[in-house]
């Protein structure tokens, strides 16, 4: 997520700091400070003076030789009368030198050592990397760079000077560094490089120089202009869909984001027939209705939790049975996972063949006849337990089946993420970002909601043989249901999809579905419908609705049938854990177009979240000498 850095982070490095010192040097004198390194930490330094001067960071022995002979080498040698540097310093002694070889010298100078441990986190791409001798670490960035023109923040600190080079997958360079240490930025003041890059695939090559190991801690982010909806289908050559109502925080060429407490999708069914028997994933004539979001979950220590809960209507379309089904996924990264201490209800978490683990009310779910039409709410709501986690709620209220009006809610899961450390949570739509895909996944997943069809469960794509169904999708925002500034037709982060759905908005803002060639398109609501629900006393609730006006703008791909499965109402991502084995058949690529989106311009805070203690380090060294000026 994009914070500021937390300023309890900020006041412990104050008081971790040695005071800045000021002294004179003539010319031909030198200073030396020793730096003592108990464990393997960042040695963050920041000189400044009114004369050039020489500053190097010195093992003993390249001390002890300097001392005697006047002979001048150092991990990192630099000239300049301003000057920020950083190493990654093993345990033992260092000496800080600064040397004015040929005039009077006022100066300053300023040190702090960052303790570090070497975990390889997976919240986004921050690793620590030995490269031998005269040797390359290459790996692959985000494909989130195909979907939009993006920002890559690059942040490393080693050992040893190494080259770091940017490039795409045609061999074109975009950031080549001169040999560094610490991925400094003069011109803009900042402990990263950010390299702006246009639409495309690119990699990353750290290079060693030198003949003997460097050690590194480095990381990077990815940060699009705007979250590209078609990203996925360019990258599995998708020919199935989520099919209904999605919000992905992009309208038109701006991008928003949503936190809400509740989301909630209306559904109107008068036709329902699915049928997919050339699979064994799901009941030959099943199909799912899903209400989809993404919980965002702050913690006390800075930390976020990125869950994935579902609230699902699974029909068994020949029988006329619905069942009241739930999920709960872990998407903090592509390692993440639950457990029945993790997270508490009325089902439990179940281990999948691919790894992970899914919460669901397997053993806890509601059954029920239905009549067409068939017509109410899926809501989800989440609340902070202080002291105890977060509070998610899944609900249906029916409000017609078939020639009866039902006016009944039923809650039938309360599930606890346990988190004694919660300080905020809300259900996210955010079209700046995509989840974390860690240095293990390829790309993330989308921080969208939606309100689709698809398959009846473990990644089935079916065909329905009938469907006719109105759905709308709103966020709770003052006491009121209001629609999402745009929607899209197909859902991101589902599994679960259709060949032969097609969809088409109504001035309302309101989505119909019906048999046919679905067309990918995207709708800006100019006058949202506020939807104003009220509980009587038997628990029904009422609606009442303002329409709006509607712009609409079509995007069409061209498809071939194919099956596409992963597992039950899973994520699409790949790293997604999932509850059962899922299957895959050989896709054709679709030719797809999309919508010119830019960015809102709204302001972007950068933060590279490895060593975050370096980068709060790095910036106030700077910034005290600068104060002292």
């Amino acid at each position: 997520m994009r914070k500021l850095f937390p300023l309890l982070l900020m006041t412990l490095f104050l008081a971790s700091f040695l005071p800045a010192q000021a002294f004179v040097l003539n010319a031909g004198y030198f200073l030396y400070v020793p730096i003592h390194v108990n464990s393997l930490s960042a040695i963050v330094y920041a000189v400044e003076s009114n004369a050039t001067v020489t500053v190097a960071l010195m093992t003993p022995s390249e001390f002890s030789q300097f001392n005697s002979t006047g002979s001048l080498r150092g991990i990192v040698i630099q000239n300049g009368s301003a000057i920020v540097n950083g190493v990654l310093a093993n345990p033992g002694t260092y000496y800080l030198v600064i040397y004015s070889p040929t005039q009077y010298a006022n100066v300053s100078y300023f040190y702090n050592t960052t303790p570090i441990t070497p975990e390889n986190s997976s919240t986004y791409v921050e690793e620590f990397v030995t490269i031998p001798p005269g040797g390359t670490c290459s790996l692959e960035i985000h494909l989130s760079t195909l979907g939009s023109p993006s920002t890559l923040a690059l942040f490393g600190v080693s050992n040893q000077t190494v080259y770091y080079t940017v490039f795409n997958n045609e061999s074109q360079v975009f950031f080549n560094s001169s040999p560094i240490t610490l991925t400094w930025n003069y011109t803009s003041e900042t402990c990263f490089y950010a390299v702006d890059l246009p639409a495309g695939i690119y990699y990353l090559n750290i290079t060693n120089p030198h003949d003997t190991p460097a050690y590194l801690a480095f990381a990077y982010r990815v940060l699009p202009e705007y979250v590209n909806p078609y990203l996925y289908i360019e990258i599995t050559h998708r020919s199935a869909y989520p099919m209904g109502i999605a919000s992905y925080g992009v309208s038109g060429t701006k991008t928003y984001v949503v936190n809400t407490t509740s989301v909630l999708g209306y559904f109107n069914i008068t036709s329902l027939l699915a049928y997919n028997g050339s699979q064994n994933l799901a009941p030959a004539y099943s199909a799912s209705l899903q209400l989809n979001s993404v919980l965002v979950i702050n913690n006390d220590d800075n930390s976020t939790w990125i869950l994935w809960p579902q609230d699902v209507l699974i029909f068994l379309t020949n029988e006329s049975i619905v069942v009241y089904h739930d999920n709960v996924f872990n998407m903090t990264n592509p390692t993440a996972t639950l457990t029945n201490q993790s997270i508490k209800g009325d089902g439990y978490v179940a281990p999948s063949p691919q790894g992970g683990n899914y919460y669901g009310n397997y053993n806890s779910s509601p059954c029920f006849t239905y009549s067409l039409p068939f017509s109410g709410y899926l809501v989800m709501n989440e609340s902070v337990v202080k002291g105890k986690g977060v509070l998610i709620t899944f609900s249906v209220m029916v409000l017609e089946n078939g020639s009866y009006t039902v006016l009944s809610s039923q809650t039938f899961d309360k599930v606890l993420v346990i988190d004694p450390n919660v300080s905020s949570a809300y259900f996210q739509v955010n079209g700046m970002e995509y989840t974390p895909a860690g240095p293990t996944g390829l790309y993330g997943s989308y921080y969208d909601t939606e309100l689709i069809f698809g398959g009846g469960g473990n990644g089935e794509v079916t065909t329905f043989k009938n469907i006719s169904a109105t759905l709308g999708l709103f966020y709770l925002r003052n006491n009121e249901y209001v629609e999402f500034p745009s929607y899209y037709t197909f859902g991101g982060d589902t599994a679960e999809a259709t060949d032969n759905v097609h969809v088409t908005f109504t001035p309302q803002g309101y989505a119909e579905l019906s048999v046919g060639k679905p067309d990918l398109t995207y709708v800006i609501i100019n006058s949202p419908i506020t939807l104003q629900t009220e509980t009587t006393t038997s628990g029904a609730v009422q609606t009442n609705t303002t329409q709006s006006s509607t712009t609409q703008t079509s995007v069409t791909t061209t498809t071939t049938t194919t099956t596409t499965t992963q597992s039950a109402t899973s994520s699409t991502t790949t790293s997604a854990q999932t509850l059962t084995t899922s299957t895959t058949t050989q896709t054709t690529t679709p030719q797809t177009s999309a919508p010119s989106q830019t960015s809102s311009g709204q302001s972007i805070t950068y933060v590279i979240p490895i060593g975050g203690l370096i980068v709060v380090g790095v910036l106030l060294v700077y910034f005290v000498l600068r104060r002292r000026k």
